[in-house]
């Protein structure tokens, strides 16, 4: 870029909802824009080409997480060793982009609409980031890297937990592995919520990462996310036996990536991985089917939520020639699929598998085998199974009740705008609508989340009686259990009786207070909460009832 500096005035911001701004050729930095996947709107992401680019081979892609309140623009700067100049304050170094150095590899940076922790849309853009760049550019599949700073960092460690086939090796900076400051840590939580939240942390997950090297780095005096959080997770991956390096900074604070990113050492670091496409073992955790499967193994029920579903599968040798041993233990795992074309054998090798110790199978194989209790009918299912905030994580209309009463419209109205609010860095439009505005289409695309009563929405009265847990204010069922009061709440999730391919949520009470407690706690609930106006939800012994659906929808206690 001759040293030109690309720069937009604050009308033209690069994260601007239209591409109106600078968008740069091949060959240093540009701005590109993508189709979101999750919403259908145009989500821009900072791309880095090397000025040797040329299509005729293919190239490494290293993909960078920005932090809390930061952008794409500013974190491609500093994943290329050009963060803030002295005193420039982040509103400024995010309008440009000075001369990078450059280095033989592509390097992507998503918006990932804003500061949304890199959880529902935001995990979605980054994969659609991931999608656009090899569509446009020959890139090494096997050669495909993850990095990230702060917020960022957490996003690294659980996008490579989650997708752990899809990255040669990781590179969190200073990133969150616990409950997160953004996770609901302010007040007292109900054990339920603990249990949830404690099932999809990165240290819940790090055997995930038994093939995916990793390079962490943290300053000793970080007050924004402690040195800690680093340093239990290194020393865990250590015991699993995993590649993990950690380079900690002695009396630098919450800005370690100023070092780990200068002098481009982290591109060489990178440089000595491929990604393992068929191994020989693996250990597979996940707190959800959205995640279900890496490598060769893939979860296809859980058998208890919340707690985490794990899968451990070796490929082991025999003493007899061309008989392989296949040796399956699972944790929590009703049935389950192995594919073996992702098998590191011979196409005509003889199986003996093992499953808890018990052979199921012994034979030659070409096809997925899949074992366990394969139920019939509607079962949950990916992007189909709860807890409440799944169906947050997916392209969801926020609906409100305007009937009953000038009183309930108007707090059924405050909550759906309150839950519809991604917070101060946020950057997603989530629509909300009155209950009378909802369409056939509308239906058809979004998860429901329905707030009100059956006498404030005709939605709420529609699917009410097919309800595992139903409510008309004043009495809430619960299987067969009934519970009477002269302000009942309720919070419950299912699939929509209208279209069993989206959620419907329900967020009911019979009053302003118990509407507004629903809505409140919906995103740390499991799949169903019975509440009344008395109930404090920082103290799980005062709600009325809660739990989870079984694999059928129903509730087996």
């Amino acid at each position: 870029m001759s040293g030109r500096r690309l720069c937009l005035n604050r009308q033209n911001r690069l994260f601007c909802a239209e591409p109106e701004g600078i968008v740069e050729g091949i060959g240093g930095p540009s701005i590109r824009w993508h189709k979101s996947s999750f919403d259908g709107s145009l989500q821009p992401y900072a791309l880095y080409t090397p000025p040797s680019y040329d299509s005729s081979r293919s190239w490494p892609l290293v993909v960078s997480l920005h932090g809390y309140s930061c952008d794409h623009v500013l974190n491609l700067r500093r994943v290329m060793g050009r963060g803030n100049s002295f005193d420039e304050p982040d509103c400024e170094a995010k309008l440009c982009i000075p001369k990078l150095p450059d280095v033989d590899f592509i390097v992507a940076s998503p918006y990932a609409f804003g500061s949304l922790g890199y959880q529902g849309a935001a995990e979605v853009d980054v994969l659609d980031v991931i999608a656009d760049v090899r569509a446009n550019f020959n890139i090494d599949e096997d050669m495909i890297y993850l990095t990230g700073l702060s917020m960022g960092g957490r996003g690294a460690w659980i996008l490579s937990e989650r997708y752990p086939d899809l990255f040669a090796a990781v590179a969190p900076v200073c990133g969150p592995v616990g409950f997160a400051r953004w996770d609901y840590t302010t007040r007292p939580l109900p054990q339920f919520a603990l249990d949830i939240f404690s099932a999809r942390v990165p240290e819940a997950m790090a055997s995930n990462l038994m093939h995916v090297p990793v390079k962490v780095f943290h300053g000793d005096s970080d007050e924004v996310v402690p040195v800690d959080h680093s340093r239990r997770m290194v020393e865990l991956l250590r015991q699993m036996g995993c590649h993990v390096e950690y380079v900690e900074y002695q009396g630098v604070y919450h800005n370690s990536w100023d070092m780990a990113y200068s002098g481009g050492d982290l591109f060489r670091w990178f440089s000595n991985f491929r990604r393992v496409k068929k191994p020989k073992s693996v250990d597979f955790v996940t707190p959800s089917l959205r995640w279900q499967s890496a490598y060769w193994v893939r979860i296809e029920q859980i058998a208890e939520r919340p707690k985490p579903a794990r899968i451990r599968a070796d490929i082991l040798e025999t003493a007899e020639e061309s008989k392989v041993l296949v040796r399956v233990v699972t944790d929590n795992v009703k049935s389950f699929t192995l594919d073996p074309v992702l098998w590191p054998i011979e196409p005509n090798d003889e199986v003996v598998i093992l499953w808890n110790g018990e052979e199921v199978f012994e034979g030659r194989v070409s096809e997925k085998l899949t074992f366990g209790d394969i139920e019939t009918g509607f079962r949950k299912r990916a992007g189909i199974e709860g807890p409440v905030c799944d169906a947050f994580m997916g392209r969801h209309l926020i609906v409100y009740g305007a009937g009953g009463g000038r009183e309930l419209a108007n707090a059924c109205r405050e909550a759906a705008y309150m839950l519809a609010d991604p917070g101060e860095w946020g950057d997603i439009d989530t629509p909300v609508k009155s209950c009378s505005h909802v369409t056939k289409n509308d239906i058809s695309s979004y998860n429901l989340i329905l707030i009100g009563n059956q006498f404030t929405s005709s939605l709420i009265r529609r699917v009410n009686n097919y309800l595992p847990v139903r409510f008309d204010g004043k009495w809430v069922q619960a299987g067969r259990r009934l519970y009477e009061g002269g302000d009942m709440g309720l919070i419950v999730i299912y699939f929509n009786p209208l279209n069993p391919e989206r959620y419907v949520v329900v967020l009911g009470g019979h009053s302003p207070n118990t509407i507004m407690m629903a809505a409140e706690n919906a995103r740390i609930a499991p799949d169903y909460v019975v509440f009344d106006a008395g109930s404090d939800f920082s103290r799980q012994d005062t709600l009325l009832d809660w739990g989870f659906f079984d694999n059928s929808w129903g509730i087996s206690r």
